[in-house]
């Protein structure tokens, strides 16, 4: 996937590779054997998971990814595609450069969640 700092999403429920190529910021799954993951430099990669669905999302946030609600579009497809709960997700967020930024970040992307 391309990341284009914004909140397109994708739900790829296959194991064969779907987002070559495509302008996405979010992918969603629950297929077994999957993994979605993101490429950063000084963005954020944020992974969240399901363990009662099953489901699980990659998310690319940047600054813009962030206050264009990409976290956002993470949980709600999540929940849409797979009936994943909020209260039910494991966050993780990744490293960056400059880990101000994260510091700055990872209160966004909590209260995002708590608040869907």
């Amino acid at each position: 996937m391309r990341r284009v700092r914004s909140p397109a999403a994708i739900a790829s429920n296959t194991r064969t590779p779907c987002c070559t190529g495509l302008l996405i910021d979010v992918i969603v799954s629950n297929a077994a054997h999957v993994l979605a993951g993101v490429k950063t430099a000084d963005c954020v990669p944020i992974l969240l998971g399901d363990p009662v669905t099953g489901g699980f999302a990659a998310v690319h946030a940047g600054w813009r990814g962030t206050l264009a609600s990409a976290v956002l579009v993470g949980v709600q497809r999540l929940n849409e595609e797979y009936g994943a709960r909020p209260e039910d997700l494991c966050v993780a967020i990744g490293g960056m450069l400059g880990g101000l930024f994260n510091a700055l970040i990872a209160p966004i992307v909590f209260k995002t969640i708590v608040e869907y």
